[in-house]
């Protein structure tokens, strides 16, 4: 039975939308209501029901062992906080704590960062591997080295590469600047105030500067509200595949006020399960869509100086003369605004041999791969997570031997990816704090 598009409720995570199913639907990908997207076993969900107002139950919620203390320590939640996410396979807050065996891949995103000449990076590794890891704790570094910021996780049925007006509000929706205190309404009502002498045509930097900001429509057109493909007085946001110019030239207008107004290093947009541009249900002309835009906003953020002036031949797509990128016939606007563009992109892929031909086909194929953590650093991120876990529950008990055989069983069963492995280990952990008396050795088993 297909459950994609029911309404559910966890236990832990809140309410949330069905996106996907795999395992012969015992997974289900959730999309919560507070902007968590992940995969869930289906008996850890309540189904509400589309006729009546109550919820079908599926599963109690779980029941946690309650603290002696009345009052639970901040940092002690924070960590129970952190070890949940864990669980779920969600990066936690405080993610610069975890990252193991990466020395020589920070080291070359500090310096990526720090340096203007190429702005786009493709970060490839296997399920699993830490990619989202890796992205998240690049977030945090970008955010401290004066970056506005936008993580963005896509989802391939909502926001596909082949949508990118939808890949565009989930950038708004997410975008951070200093230290991650600001948002994008702070940073459009600053740039406007600034008042930067920019000499230009673009009708959207014109009404991005100028336009009233306490005119909720000028927002929902800003933000690319869904529910509002056209506003009178405002450049429709056309919501067609063909439509990536537009978005690209929006981007390079945030990014290049983002350095030019505020004096930040840049807009840096991550892409999470980029992969989604190659999703297998794709049609053939989704897929070109897709790569259309994924190629533009590589060209849009190396600062491609055919983008300023190429001219377009009116065939069916429209396309430019000299990049071949495709652009909307309705509105036939550069996909960069000017030079520099002050974006920085980088994508996270799941490596295959189908990415790295499309990489090769829009020829792009410098790429940074995660290289596998070696049993030493495997064992490090084990003893890492087993730190966390017993000063998450100080008043669970965990001797030097049942340490050891978690460990050793977490190595076992986590061999393919980091996200198996740290699960694993919190798991084990749990079956111990939940079950004190029984031989760890048969929980194990």
């Amino acid at each position: 039975m297909s459950l994609i598009g029911k309404r559910i409720q966890h236990y832990r995570w809140g309410n949330g939308t069905v996106r996907a199913q795999r395992h012969g639907d015992f997974e289900l990908l959730i999309q919560f209501d507070n902007g968590v997207v992940s995969w869930i076993r289906k008996n850890e969900v309540n189904l509400f029901s589309s006729n009546v107002e109550t919820s079908i139950l599926i599963k109690e919620p779980f029941q946690e062992i309650e603290e002696e203390t009345d009052k639970i320590d901040e940092k002690i939640f924070l960590k129970r906080q952190a070890v949940e996410a864990f669980k779920l396979g969600i990066v936690p807050p405080f993610v610069k704590d975890f990252i193991f065996g990466r020395d020589k891949e920070t080291e070359y995103i500090k310096k990526w960062l720090n340096q203007n000449e190429f702005n786009y990076l493709l970060l490839l590794g296997n399920y699993g591997c830490g990619k989202t890891h890796m992205l998240k704790y690049i977030k945090d570094l970008a955010l401290e080295m004066n970056y506005a910021v936008a993580y963005c996780n896509l989802d391939p049925e909502e926001s596909p590469f082949y949508k990118p007006k939808m890949v565009y509000k989930i950038i708004i929706s997410n975008f951070t600047y200093d230290k991650g205190k600001k948002g994008f309404r702070n940073f459009i009502l600053e740039i406007s105030r600034k008042k930067t002498d920019i000499a230009t045509d673009n009708p959207f930097v014109k009404i991005i500067i100028n336009y009233p900001k306490d005119d909720e429509y000028f927002w929902r057109w800003l933000e690319a509200d869904d529910l509002i493909k056209s506003i009178h007085g405002f450049p429709t946001l056309f919501p067609y595949g063909t439509a990536a110019n537009i978005y690209c030239n929006l981007l390079s207008i945030l990014g290049y006020f983002a350095q030019k107004s505020l004096g930040l290093s840049g807009l840096l947009l991550l892409f999470d399960e980029a992969e989604s541009l190659d999703f297998p249900s794709l049609y053939s002309y989704q897929y070109e869509k897709g790569k259309n835009f994924f190629k533009g906003l590589l060209l849009t953020a190396s600062n491609n100086p055919d983008l300023l002036n190429e001219r377009v031949t009116y065939s069916t797509p429209v396309t430019g003369n000299k990049t071949g990128l495709i652009y909307c016939g309705l509105n036939k606007i550069n996909y960069l605004n000017c030079i520099p563009s002050g974006l920085k992109v980088l994508f996270a892929l799941t490596d295959s041999p189908n990415l790295r031909q499309f990489c090769m086909d829009i020829g792009y194929s410098r790429y940074t791969p995660l290289k596998t953590l070696t049993e030493e650093e495997r064992r490090e991120v084990v003893e890492a997570i087993q730190q966390l876990y017993i000063s998450a529950y100080p008043s669970s008990e965990f001797n030097e031997k049942e340490l050891y055989l978690i460990q050793k069983k977490a190595l076992q069963l986590g061999r393919e990816n980091i996200r198996s492995l740290i699960k694993c280990t919190i798991e084990a952990m749990d079956l111990r704090r939940h079950y004190p008396l029984e031989n760890l050795r048969k929980l194990l088993q």
